[in-house]
């Protein structure tokens, strides 16, 4: 094992634990013991761009973190100062072909991973956590998505090594000449325990509150529950729906029994999956998406939840899939029968559902770990 291996990572994040898949990834890897051991030196670079609740990321001591608060600034200054920042960072440190840098995230992250590795020896890396097109189709018009998708495959040929989160996300960016390595999500599988029993039955929809997760097919669906007797929904996130979530709350009190949470931090989403009979997952293969093996996903496998997620590639892919409530995608009526039939089934059983539990096995954060390495040092024969 070669101790001099130092690793950079770039992430535009406020690095809020309960801010979504990429902040419960980070968390995880630099706090995996494989990584600290691998390497020498390990840097996190980010920007605070968003006031946003929940509590840090912490660091192991032996991480160095560095971040800049670009809040005051607009859209291109703000781009062009988190550039600079890490451009700083690398020309502080010990430069060479052991150096890895790995931007998470295909946009404004590998902008500022291209400017701060130009004209050094670091291997510049792409770890792509998600359909960046689909994520952004809903905040820009066609031209400025035009845009961004030029230059996000420039980017990403740039880029010596091409990590994917899931084989869908593989597979989108092949059609754009761009080659990657599959890993998929991993977690803390002994993190996870189950306590479901039925009574009452607890459908939970945990993650961002956005059109690309399917929140507002969630929230159209509640109506189809109205009646149904012994039936709790507990709603945990932030996002662009949470409004449309509120005023469906207000429209529904004294019809169907639903708590909204806010923000979780990471921390507690383990109990609070444990409680939970059902788990909605909604993320679409349409214009408005994303991609990969979903961290939320196989937490909520793990925590014996049934789930309920739409028939598409990002779900079929996964392991036990077979076992899913699937319902057609972006289609109501589906949705509300696929519901009814899970929660059926969890009022029969009153137990965790133990094929999800056996699945989520090949979904190991040390298998995960494993697998970076042995892309970056691959064993001697």
């Amino acid at each position: 094992m070669d101790k001099k291996k130092s690793l950079t990572i770039i992430i535009y994040s406020n690095l809020s634990i309960g801010g979504g898949g990429r902040e419960t990834w980070l968390s995880n890897f630099v706090n995996a013991p494989e990584i600290i051991r691998h390497f020498e030196r390990i840097s996190v670079l980010n920007a605070l761009s968003v006031n946003e609740s929940g509590s840090k990321i912490k660091f192991p001591t032996t991480v160095q973190h560095k971040e800049i608060d670009v809040t005051s600034y607009g859209g291109l200054k703000r781009i062009l100062k988190f550039s600079q920042f890490c451009r700083k960072h690398m020309k502080e440190e010990r430069n060479s072909s052991n150096h890895y840098v790995f931007s998470i995230g295909t946009f404004i992250d590998n902008i500022a991973g291209y400017y701060a590795c130009f004209g050094s020896k670091c291997i510049k890396g792409t770890w792509i956590r998600g359909i960046l097109e689909k994520e952004l189709a809903q905040r820009h018009s066609k031209n400025m998505l035009s845009v961004i998708r030029g230059l996000e495959v420039f980017l990403l040929k740039s880029s010596v090594l091409v990590i994917s989160n899931g084989q869908d996300t593989a597979d989108f960016y092949k059609l754009k000449g761009i080659e990657s390595t599959v890993i998929n999500n991993g977690i803390y599988l002994d993190k996870f325990t189950q306590r479901q029993h039925g009574d009452p039955v607890i459908i939970g929809f945990i993650g961002r509150l956005n059109l690309e997760k399917g929140i507002d097919f969630f929230i159209k669906s509640l109506s189809s529950v109205i009646g149904v007797k012994n039936l709790k929904v507990i709603i945990a996130g932030d996002g662009s729906q949470r409004s449309a979530l509120i005023e469906t709350i207000e429209r529904l009190k004294g019809k169907v029994n639903i708590q909204y949470l806010g923000v979780v931090d990471n921390d507690k989403i383990p109990a609070l999956l444990a409680s939970l009979d059902i788990s909605i997952h909604l993320t679409g293969t349409g214009l408005l998406g994303g991609g990969g093996v979903s961290h939320s996903l196989v937490e909520a496998m793990a925590s014996g939840n049934r789930i309920i997620c739409w028939e598409n590639a990002i779900y079929n892919q996964v392991c036990g899939s077979s076992k899913f409530y699937k319902a057609q995608e972006n289609n109501l009526d589906s949705l509300n029968k696929v519901m009814k039939a899970a929660i059926e089934n969890a009022v029969k059983e009153k137990q965790p559902d133990t094929a999800m539990i056996e699945a989520v096995k090949k979904y190991s954060f040390q298998h995960h770990v494993e697998s970076f390495l042995n892309l970056i040092s691959p064993p001697k024969r």
